[in-house]
Parts: structure tokens; C-alpha cells; sequence
């Protein structure tokens, strides 16, 4: 009887440290630490063979849509005629492992891409119609991928894919076109928004373009400008079937060191100037309703916005245009100090607001998050790493303006 119970003893005792080191391997494997690759590692010679790949995949795929227009606008008037492409993206994101198998791939991806959805190809929208975006000129792939959560979706299919989410992710694009900067009349720089989306975050991923011409109309020197200061890495396709490497960065962009935000800029200004006065009392109220205005039309602005991180050209003049339709929204003749019921004493209330918005938008880098839950306290800390639509909680500010201190 002793001896099986010794027997047993030991059984469990072997089962429970067989256990823990099950348990233990299991908390390494999801706590695993990612390295990021190094730049010196992503040479010309190792990254030919996948973007060779992607170069033809996206080609093939533009020019069966092309072939398919082409057949539709046959004997089809102007107004109905379907467009013809040059440019298109394609993004995928590989972890080292499979940019090293690529050369045994040919000229073409394994089926698990496919079928996994480990690629987002895109071309140009026409006619979009999507408010904030001139809906009078093409909306550009990179923004609709950044702005619309394809890149999103992508890296969280790659996080979730048992296969590579313990690697490293690595974000390919190939564009026909560098990506764009200073178009006149676009409203964007597609570049500008890459850089914009890639600035700081080496420890989660690291982005490379790949490339076959520079579009006529693009400053490529302000492309290459704005991937720069993303620590995005380009190379170009060349005529012998190989790739150059057009920009090496070696240094991480870092987002440290933020002070100044829109507004905080924003309160500053309207305080310290003395047509501010008329509307907003004693110093003390003057301060707790100017946050509060702030802060409302703020929210108004970026609850349903698709822009994150950064002030660009385009997140910029997304919030000038919103915040003048809520200015003449929420200030009127009902504020009698400022209007006077006359019209241009009005205007030039209105005027001072939207030159102390546009003033406070171009002084500063970034929008704050509110330091409290107090809609009154004049307080931002600086929020360079957050998507607009959650900088506040909703409901947000949205106290009716008949209810607030004379």
C-alpha cells in the first residue's frame, strides 16, 4: 500500500512539473518580443524576387480590368465610358522567413495569399463622392488603404495568422507610381499620409515601397522627403528586372517630444485676445466656456473621422473645413455682445474664431486628449499616436449652449 501510494505521489508530482513547463513555453510563445529587422538586411538582392512578384501580380490584375473596360466602352458615349488605368497598389505583409522563400515562388504568389487575404490590391477611385476627399479629383489607393482600415485589416489577418504572428511584420507596397507629393489641386500627398502612418513605429513594423516610375506631376524629391521622416525604405524597378535602392533610412523616426496641440494653441489664442471678451465674461467663466467650445466643436469634428496621428495636408484641411461649418453653427445672433444683431459685427466674430482655428491648426503637430472628464478644463496632453474618433468619449461635449452661464 505504501509503495503505490509512493508510486502515485510521484506520478503526480512528475505530471504537475510537466504542467508548468507546458505552461511556461505557452506564456513565452505570447509574451514573444519581436526584433525588428534590420535595413542593412533588406538588400536590393534579397527583396528583386518579391517585389518582382508583386509587380506582376498587380500588373496582371490592372491590365484584365483595363481589357474589360476597353470591351465595355466599345460603340459606349463619353458620359458612360469606364476608366483606363495606369496606376495601382498592391500591399501584402510578409514576416523575413517568406521575403527569403520568394525566390522559389516564380513569378507569382502561393495560393495561401489569396485564399488567406494577404493581399489588398487597389486602383484610383473615380467619382467617389466621399465628403472631406475632393470629391473632383481621383481618390489615391494609399488613402483609401490608410483612411478606409485595408491596412488595418491586413495587419491584423498577419497578427492573427498562426503562421507569422509571432514574426515580425514587414509592409510591402508596389505602386506603378512613386507615391505622390504636391499634385497640384489634390488636396494630399499620398506619401505624406505613408509617412504619416509609419513615423515612430519601428517596434511594430517596418514599411518598404516598391516602385516603377515617378508620375509627371509628382515633386519626387518631397516623396522621397516625406518617406524619409517615416523611415520608410524605397527601391525602384529597373529596366533589367531588378531593384535599386532609391532611399535608405537608417534611423527611426521618433514621435517624442510633443507639447504644443490644436487645442491648447486654440485656447491660448482666443483667451488672450480681447474680442474673446465679449462673449465669454469674467476670467474665470471666459475659461471654462472657451475649453468647452473648444472642445465641442473638436468633437463634432474627429468623432467620425477616419485621420489619426499627425496634422497632413489633408487630415489639416479636413478640420478646417468641418470646424468653419461648426463655427457658423454654434455662433450667432443669439449672443448679442458679439453680434449686436448686426451682421458684419457677426462675421468678424465668426472671422476671429476660424483665424485663431486655422492659426492654432498650422502652430501645432497634433490633437490633445483631454486630461480629465471635465468639459471645462483647459487641459490637452499631446496625442500623436491616437485615430481622431477616439480621442473623446462619446457622447462628448454636447451640453446645450442655452444651458451654460450667462
Amino acid at each position: 500500500m505504501v509503495l503505490m501510494m509512493t508510486n502515485c505521489l510521484k506520478f503526480v508530482l512528475l505530471f504537475t512539473i510537466l504542467l508548468s513547463q507546458l505552461y511556461s513555453i505557452a506564456t513565452v510563445d505570447e509574451d514573444i518580443i519581436m526584433t525588428p529587422v534590420l535595413v542593412k538586411d533588406l538588400t536590393p538582392k534579397l527583396m528583386t524576387p518579391i517585389f518582382e512578384v508583386m509587380r506582376c501580380h498587380g500588373e496582371a490584375k490592372r491590365d484584365k480590368i483595363n481589357t474589360e473596360n476597353r470591351n465595355h466602352n466599345k460603340d459606349k458615349p463619353k458620359p458612360i465610358k469606364k476608366p483606363i488605368f495606369n496606376q495601382y497598389l498592391l500591399i501584402t505583409i510578409l514576416s523575413k522567413e517568406e521575403i527569403d522563400q520568394a525566390k522559389n515562388w516564380g513569378k507569382s504568389f502561393p495560393e495561401e495569399f489569396t485564399d488567406d487575404r494577404r493581399l489588398i490590391f487597389l486602383l484610383n477611385e473615380r467619382s467617389h463622392g466621399k465628403e472631406y476627399y475632393n470629391p473632383l479629383r481621383e481618390l489615391h489607393g494609399e488613402i483609401i488603404a490608410i483612411h478606409f482600415g485595408e491596412i488595418e485589416r491586413l495587419m491584423d489577418d498577419f497578427r492573427k495568422n498562426p503562421k507569422t504572428k509571432s514574426k515580425y511584420p514587414i509592409m510591402l507596397l508596389y505602386s506603378h507610381y512613386i507615391p505622390c507629393a504636391h499634385v497640384q489641386n489634390l488636396g494630399y500627398s499620398c506619401s505624406e499620409e505613408l509617412m504619416n502612418y509609419a513615423k515612430g513605429r519601428i517596434q511594430e513594423f517596418i514599411m518598404l515601397v516598391a516602385y516603377t516610375i515617378t508620375y509627371k506631376n509628382t515633386d519626387e524629391q518631397s516623396s522621397f522627403n516625406f518617406m524619409r521622416n517615416g523611415g520608410i525604405n524605397a527601391f525602384m524597378h529597373m529596366a533589367n528586372g531588378e531593384y535599386i535602392h532609391k532611399l535608405k533610412v537608417y534611423t527611426p523616426s521618433s514621435i517624442d517630444g510633443i507639447k504644443k496641440t490644436f487645442q491648447g494653441e486654440a485656447f491660448d489664442c482666443i483667451i488672450a485676445s480681447p474680442p474673446s471678451r465679449c462673449c465669454t465674461g469674467n476670467q474665470k467663466n471666459r475659461a471654462a466656456i472657451t475649453a468647452y467650445f473648444i472642445n465641442h466643436v473638436t468633437y463634432q469634428c474627429i468623432s467620425k473621422s477616419n485621420a489619426a496621428r499627425f496634422f497632413t495636408e489633408l487630415s489639416r484641411n479636413q478640420l478646417k473645413i468641418c470646424l468653419k461649418k461648426e463655427i457658423d453653427k454654434n455662433i450667432g445672433d443669439d449672443c448679442i455682445q458679439c453680434s449686436r444683431k448686426n451682421p458684419e459685427s457677426l462675421n468678424a466674430t465668426k472671422a476671429f474664431f476660424e483665424l485663431c482655428f486655422e492659426k492654432s491648426i498650422e502652430d501645432s503637430q497634433v490633437l490633445g486628449k483631454p486630461r480629465s472628464h471635465n468639459q471645462y478644463d483647459p487641459n490637452w496632453v499631446p496625442c500623436p499616436n491616437c485615430n481622431w474618433n477616439v480621442i473623446y468619449e462619446p457622447p462628448g461635449p454636447k451640453r446645450n449652449k442655452d444651458n451654460l452661464k450667462k
